[in-house]
Protein backbone atom coordinates (compact mmCIF):
# COMPACT_ATOMS: atom_id res chain seq x y z
CA UNK A 1 0.00 0.00 0.00
CA UNK A 2 2.96 2.16 0.87
CA UNK A 3 4.48 2.05 -2.72
CA UNK A 4 1.14 2.80 -4.09
CA UNK A 5 1.10 5.73 -2.28
CA UNK A 6 4.31 6.75 -3.38
CA UNK A 7 3.88 6.21 -7.45
CA UNK A 8 0.63 8.36 -6.45
CA UNK A 9 2.24 11.42 -5.41
CA UNK A 10 5.26 10.84 -7.72
CA UNK A 11 2.58 10.74 -10.51
CA UNK A 12 0.54 13.41 -8.96
CA UNK A 13 3.65 15.58 -8.51
CA UNK A 14 4.49 15.10 -12.53
CA UNK A 15 0.90 16.33 -13.22
CA UNK A 16 0.78 19.07 -10.80
CA UNK A 17 4.01 20.37 -12.99
CA UNK A 18 2.61 20.07 -16.19
CA UNK A 19 -1.11 21.85 -15.37
CA UNK A 20 0.65 24.25 -13.94
CA UNK A 21 2.87 24.59 -17.40
CA UNK A 22 -0.18 24.47 -19.84
CA UNK A 23 -1.77 26.81 -17.90
CA UNK A 24 0.64 29.70 -17.87
CA UNK A 25 1.12 28.89 -21.55
CA UNK A 26 -2.05 29.08 -22.08
CA UNK A 27 -2.85 31.99 -20.31
CA UNK A 28 0.19 33.80 -22.24
CA UNK A 29 -1.05 32.90 -25.42
CA UNK A 30 -4.79 34.81 -24.93
CA UNK A 31 -6.67 32.27 -24.11
CA UNK A 32 -9.59 32.52 -21.66
CA UNK A 33 -8.13 32.09 -17.97
CA UNK A 34 -10.97 29.52 -17.05
CA UNK A 35 -9.97 27.23 -20.07
CA UNK A 36 -6.90 27.90 -19.61
CA UNK A 37 -6.63 26.50 -16.51
CA UNK A 38 -9.34 23.95 -16.65
CA UNK A 39 -7.78 20.49 -17.90
CA UNK A 40 -7.19 17.24 -17.87
CA UNK A 41 -3.75 18.07 -15.80
CA UNK A 42 -5.93 19.17 -12.86
CA UNK A 43 -6.26 15.53 -11.71
CA UNK A 44 -2.31 16.17 -10.62
CA UNK A 45 -3.56 18.41 -7.90
CA UNK A 46 -6.32 16.40 -6.84
CA UNK A 47 -4.30 13.41 -6.47
CA UNK A 48 -1.61 15.87 -3.93
CA UNK A 49 -4.50 17.33 -2.06
CA UNK A 50 -6.40 14.22 -1.51
CA UNK A 51 -5.85 10.72 -2.85
CA UNK A 52 -2.23 10.25 -2.01
CA UNK A 53 -2.90 12.07 1.59
CA UNK A 54 -5.94 9.18 2.38
CA UNK A 55 -3.77 6.84 0.54
CA UNK A 56 -0.46 7.13 3.02
CA UNK A 57 -3.14 7.26 5.94
CA UNK A 58 -4.41 4.13 4.89
CA UNK A 59 -0.85 3.01 4.32
CA UNK A 60 -0.57 4.01 7.90
CA UNK A 61 -3.80 1.96 9.16
CA UNK A 62 -3.04 -1.35 7.78
CA UNK A 63 1.17 -1.54 8.06
CA UNK A 64 3.12 -2.43 10.19
CA UNK A 65 4.81 -0.04 12.98
CA UNK A 66 6.33 3.13 11.65
CA UNK A 67 10.04 3.12 10.92
CA UNK A 68 10.84 4.53 14.46
CA UNK A 69 9.39 1.57 16.52
CA UNK A 70 10.57 -1.12 14.38
CA UNK A 71 13.30 -2.82 16.48
CA UNK A 72 11.68 -1.28 19.47
CA UNK A 73 11.14 -3.35 22.93
CA UNK A 74 7.97 -5.05 22.92
CA UNK A 75 5.23 -4.21 26.02
CA UNK A 76 2.13 -5.70 26.80
CA UNK A 77 -1.16 -3.41 26.23
CA UNK A 78 -3.68 -4.11 28.32
CA UNK A 79 -6.98 -2.42 26.62
CA UNK A 80 -8.67 -0.34 29.14
CA UNK A 81 -11.13 1.66 26.41
CA UNK A 82 -12.46 1.01 22.83
CA UNK A 83 -13.62 3.87 20.68
CA UNK A 84 -14.52 3.87 16.66
CA UNK A 85 -12.93 6.37 14.85
CA UNK A 86 -15.78 7.21 11.98
CA UNK A 87 -12.83 5.99 10.18
CA UNK A 88 -13.31 2.72 7.60
CA UNK A 89 -10.97 0.76 5.11
CA UNK A 90 -12.51 -1.53 3.12
CA UNK A 91 -15.32 -1.83 4.99
CA UNK A 92 -13.10 -2.54 8.44
CA UNK A 93 -13.66 -0.08 11.06
CA UNK A 94 -10.49 1.83 13.07
CA UNK A 95 -10.91 1.80 16.65
CA UNK A 96 -8.82 4.15 18.85
CA UNK A 97 -7.76 1.87 21.92
CA UNK A 98 -7.07 3.51 25.28
CA UNK A 99 -3.93 0.90 26.42
CA UNK A 100 -2.12 0.24 29.84
CA UNK A 101 1.13 -0.60 28.60
CA UNK A 102 3.72 -2.74 31.05
CA UNK A 103 7.40 -2.61 30.07
CA UNK A 104 10.02 -5.31 30.62
CA UNK A 105 11.68 -2.98 33.69
CA UNK A 106 8.58 -3.31 35.59
CA UNK A 107 7.24 0.40 34.49
CA UNK A 108 3.62 1.10 32.82
CA UNK A 109 2.72 4.00 31.14
CA UNK A 110 -1.12 4.81 29.42
CA UNK A 111 -1.68 5.07 25.75
CA UNK A 112 -2.96 5.42 22.87
CA UNK A 113 -2.91 3.92 19.58
CA UNK A 114 -5.41 2.78 16.41
CA UNK A 115 -5.98 -0.53 14.75
CA UNK A 116 -8.17 -1.19 11.69
CA UNK A 117 -9.79 -4.37 12.60
CA UNK A 118 -11.83 -6.88 10.71
CA UNK A 119 -15.78 -7.11 11.43
CA UNK A 120 -15.41 -10.62 13.09
CA UNK A 121 -12.73 -9.20 15.26
CA UNK A 122 -14.68 -6.13 16.24
CA UNK A 123 -16.40 -8.35 19.79
CA UNK A 124 -12.87 -8.82 20.93
CA UNK A 125 -11.83 -5.58 21.24
CA UNK A 126 -12.87 -4.71 24.52
CA UNK A 127 -11.12 -3.96 28.01
CA UNK A 128 -8.96 -6.35 29.48
CA UNK A 129 -7.44 -7.97 25.79
CA UNK A 130 -3.37 -7.91 26.21
CA UNK A 131 -2.13 -6.73 22.51
CA UNK A 132 1.55 -6.42 21.64
CA UNK A 133 2.94 -3.26 21.15
CA UNK A 134 6.05 -1.17 20.83
CA UNK A 135 7.28 1.43 22.90
CA UNK A 136 10.14 3.80 22.73
CA UNK A 137 11.75 3.71 26.06
CA UNK A 138 12.25 7.26 27.99
CA UNK A 139 9.41 8.61 25.59
CA UNK A 140 6.14 7.49 26.60
CA UNK A 141 4.85 10.81 24.82
CA UNK A 142 5.59 9.61 21.66
CA UNK A 143 2.64 6.42 22.35
CA UNK A 144 3.30 3.36 20.99
CA UNK A 145 2.38 0.56 18.17
CA UNK A 146 0.65 -2.03 17.37
CA UNK A 147 3.78 -4.70 16.68
CA UNK A 148 1.79 -7.13 14.15
CA UNK A 149 5.92 -7.47 13.04
CA UNK A 150 6.41 -9.87 15.81
CA UNK A 151 6.56 -13.33 16.05
CA UNK A 152 4.83 -15.30 17.65
CA UNK A 153 8.21 -16.11 20.13
CA UNK A 154 9.26 -13.09 20.63
CA UNK A 155 5.24 -11.79 21.97
CA UNK A 156 5.68 -14.82 24.22
CA UNK A 157 9.77 -13.85 25.89
CA UNK A 158 8.38 -10.09 25.80
CA UNK A 159 4.99 -11.20 27.51
CA UNK A 160 7.33 -13.56 29.92
CA UNK A 161 9.86 -11.03 31.33
CA UNK A 162 7.16 -8.57 31.86
CA UNK A 163 5.29 -10.73 33.96
CA UNK A 164 8.50 -12.01 36.02
CA UNK A 165 9.58 -7.93 36.34
CA UNK A 166 5.96 -7.40 38.00
CA UNK A 167 5.64 -10.10 40.34
CA UNK A 168 2.96 -12.12 38.45
CA UNK A 169 5.39 -15.09 38.21
CA UNK A 170 8.06 -16.63 40.08
CA UNK A 171 11.89 -16.65 38.72
CA UNK A 172 11.04 -20.75 38.72
CA UNK A 173 8.02 -20.48 36.66
CA UNK A 174 9.83 -17.94 34.06
CA UNK A 175 12.88 -20.53 33.92
CA UNK A 176 9.85 -23.16 33.01
CA UNK A 177 8.99 -20.28 30.32
CA UNK A 178 12.11 -19.75 28.86
CA UNK A 179 13.74 -23.77 29.16
CA UNK A 180 10.91 -25.61 29.68
CA UNK A 181 9.24 -28.39 26.63
CA UNK A 182 5.45 -27.15 25.28
CA UNK A 183 2.62 -29.52 25.96
CA UNK A 184 -1.06 -29.81 25.33
CA UNK A 185 -2.95 -29.99 28.29
CA UNK A 186 -6.61 -30.54 29.78
CA UNK A 187 -8.62 -28.53 32.48
CA UNK A 188 -9.92 -31.35 34.54
CA UNK A 189 -11.52 -28.97 37.15
CA UNK A 190 -11.76 -25.91 38.29
CA UNK A 191 -12.75 -23.74 41.37
CA UNK A 192 -12.81 -20.79 42.33
CA UNK A 193 -11.39 -20.13 46.12
CA UNK A 194 -12.85 -16.58 47.07
CA UNK A 195 -9.01 -14.84 47.17
CA UNK A 196 -7.93 -12.23 45.13
CA UNK A 197 -4.60 -11.70 44.46
CA UNK A 198 -2.80 -8.78 42.68
CA UNK A 199 -6.33 -7.97 40.92
CA UNK A 200 -6.63 -11.17 39.87
CA UNK A 201 -9.01 -14.35 40.98
CA UNK A 202 -7.43 -17.15 42.54
CA UNK A 203 -8.82 -20.35 40.94
CA UNK A 204 -8.06 -24.17 42.34
CA UNK A 205 -7.03 -25.50 39.07
CA UNK A 206 -6.28 -29.16 38.18
CA UNK A 207 -4.60 -30.09 34.76
CA UNK A 208 -4.07 -32.60 32.70
CA UNK A 209 -0.62 -32.54 30.88
CA UNK A 210 0.63 -35.06 28.21
CA UNK A 211 3.82 -35.52 27.58
CA UNK A 212 5.92 -36.22 24.13
CA UNK A 213 5.48 -40.20 24.58
CA UNK A 214 1.33 -39.58 25.36
CA UNK A 215 1.69 -40.42 28.45
CA UNK A 216 0.13 -37.79 30.72
CA UNK A 217 0.49 -36.25 34.77
CA UNK A 218 -1.74 -34.02 36.69
CA UNK A 219 -1.06 -31.39 38.73
CA UNK A 220 -3.25 -29.43 41.32
CA UNK A 221 -2.59 -25.88 42.19
CA UNK A 222 -4.16 -22.39 43.53
CA UNK A 223 -3.13 -19.88 41.03
CA UNK A 224 -4.27 -16.28 40.17
CA UNK A 225 -5.92 -15.75 36.65
CA UNK A 226 -6.41 -12.74 35.10
CA UNK A 227 -10.39 -11.99 34.42
CA UNK A 228 -9.88 -11.79 30.55
CA UNK A 229 -8.18 -15.41 30.76
CA UNK A 230 -10.80 -17.42 32.95
CA UNK A 231 -13.23 -18.63 29.84
CA UNK A 232 -9.95 -20.61 28.99
CA UNK A 233 -9.43 -22.39 31.96
CA UNK A 234 -13.27 -24.11 31.99
CA UNK A 235 -13.26 -27.94 32.71
CA UNK A 236 -12.70 -29.60 29.55
CA UNK A 237 -10.59 -26.64 27.76
CA UNK A 238 -6.97 -27.80 25.86
CA UNK A 239 -4.41 -25.28 26.85
CA UNK A 240 -0.80 -24.66 25.94
CA UNK A 241 1.90 -25.32 28.52
CA UNK A 242 5.45 -25.40 29.07
CA UNK A 243 7.33 -27.50 31.95
CA UNK A 244 10.19 -29.14 32.66
CA UNK A 245 10.45 -32.55 31.98
CA UNK A 246 12.52 -33.18 35.38
CA UNK A 247 10.54 -31.40 37.56
CA UNK A 248 6.75 -32.36 36.51
CA UNK A 249 5.31 -29.90 39.97
CA UNK A 250 4.81 -26.65 38.39
CA UNK A 251 4.03 -25.47 35.03
CA UNK A 252 2.91 -22.15 33.02
CA UNK A 253 -0.12 -21.44 30.74
CA UNK A 254 1.45 -19.88 27.15
CA UNK A 255 -0.64 -16.80 27.55
CA UNK A 256 0.74 -15.37 24.46
CA UNK A 257 -0.20 -11.82 23.66
CA UNK A 258 -2.59 -11.27 20.85
CA UNK A 259 -1.26 -10.27 17.70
Amino acid sequence: MKFIAWIALVVGIVMAVVYVSSGITATVSGEEPIFAWLNGWLIGLILLLFVVPALFQVSRAVGGPSRAFRGAPIGRGTVTGVRRTGVSINDKPQLELALTVDTVDGASFPATTRLVVDLTELSTMKPGLTLPVRYLPGLPEKGVAIARDATPAEAQAALDGIQLARGEISRAQYEIGTRGTDAEAVVMSMSPTGEIRNGKSVLHLAIQITRADRSTFTIEQDRPIASALVPQVQPGRILRVRYLPGDETDYVILTQLNN
